[in-house]
């Protein structure tokens, strides 16, 4: 499946190698978007594979349509926290979180940790 749609591509630098995280559907999985890693060998090129980190799962993700997608990239103390929106964009959107050692290969999926439940969503008065 990769005669398919993808948005959302974000770019970030560590240790020297550049990645690209990007949402995309894959018809052989059920959902709308999954997100994909890959290594970049300049900002315009892959230069490796890419890499399932994350597809819907949770009930979170999947309420009304199977998403992961709006991934967005922050490091700090020794982390890699990598955020993601998930569902459908109406009252049940939600932030979901990954997280990853800035010492794992980030090109493994194992280096990753998914949290269970959402890390931001809306407030139910809102």
């Amino acid at each position: 499946g990769w005669e398919s749609f993808a948005l959302d591509a974000t770019s970030f630098v560590l240790d020297g190698t550049q990645y690209l995280v990007w949402a995309q559907q894959d018809v052989t999985i059920r959902g709308n978007s999954n997100l994909y890693i890959a290594p970049m060998a300049n900002p315009w090129t892959l230069a490796g594979p890419a890499v399932l980190l994350t597809r819907p799962e949770h009930d979170w993700e999947t309420a009304g349509f199977w998403v992961n997608e709006g991934p967005s990239v922050l490091v700090r103390e020794g982390r890699v926290l990598l955020t993601y929106s998930g569902a459908a964009t109406g009252p049940e959107y939600a932030m979901g979180l990954l997280t990853a050692s800035t010492d794992a290969d980030l090109l493994d999926p194992a280096s990753w940790t998914k949290s269970p439940d959402p890390v931001l969503v809306r407030h139910p008065h809102h």
